[in-house]
């Protein structure tokens, strides 16, 4: 008897938790994801790049972001050098790689033809991620 009433209070300081984040998260004003963190992709020469923006408080995790072509339906996938990553602490995931602020990406090989998308996920610091998501790419020519 006594493990049952230890075990629903438990869940009761859990869903109390929950619902006390929920309310937080939903009186806080968040950016689109599509506004708290861009990328644009830029070719000057041979050279490509992503060009990366992280409105402050929010960041981009380093391992969930990735460059591809995608042509006559086959995805390629094109590689990223890394630059000036952070540890963060993040709730989810433990200890994470993660870029905030402005970062220029270089692209290792040159896309083929077809249309260049990037995946990318991030979070805001104060408590709401966003999925997971898939962007078409405009392409800055210099």
């Amino acid at each position: 008897m006594t493990r049952s009433i230890g075990l629903a209070t438990g869940l009761m300081m859990a869903l109390l938790s929950t619902l006390a984040r929920a309310d937080l998260i939903q009186n806080e004003r968040f950016a689109p994801p599509g506004q708290a963190y861009q990328v644009l992709a830029e070719q000057r020469g041979g050279n490509w790049s992503l060009k990366l923006s992280v409105l402050p408080d929010y960041y981009v995790y380093v391992d969930k972001l990735a460059a591809y072509t995608a042509a006559d339906g086959v995805e390629t996938t094109l590689s990223l050098a890394e630059s000036d990553w952070i540890d963060y602490p993040d709730p989810l995931f433990g200890t994470v790689k993660i870029y905030e602020n402005d970062h220029q990406l270089a692209i290792t090989e040159s896309p083929n033809a077809g249309e260049l998308w990037v995946r990318i996920q991030g979070c805001s610091k104060k408590g709401l991620c966003y999925p997971p998501e898939n962007r078409l790419l405009a392409i800055i020519v210099d």
